[in-house]
């Protein structure tokens, strides 16, 4: 018998199983950073709709003013006119 075929049977098992921890190990890192980097997206769009919800209030009043000025006023009725621009009363959130 030749000393070369005296191998380890679990040399292959070993190299196997390494491998398999290196490649579930790169996907979990992979994973990991993806989700950091949809957390960060999430925050950023979150502080957008707050800030959104906010200049909403100042806004709206505005429209209304106008509308109600469009009643009387012939200049203010041709720019709401010329922008289209209408008030809709939105229902109230509960």
């Amino acid at each position: 018998m030749s000393d070369t075929t005296n191998l380890n049977p679990f040399f292959p098992i070993i190299l196997v199983a390494i491998s398999g921890i290196i490649f579930f190990g790169s996907e979990l890192s992979s994973k990991w950073t993806q989700r950091e980097k949809l957390q960060a997206t999430l925050d950023q769009r979150s502080k957008a709709l707050l800030q959104a919800k906010q200049q909403k209030a100042p806004l709206e009043a505005i429209a209304r003013d106008l509308v109600e000025l469009a009643k009387t006023d012939a200049n203010i009725r041709a720019l709401l006119n010329k922008y289209d621009i209408r008030f809709v009363q939105s229902p109230s959130n509960p």
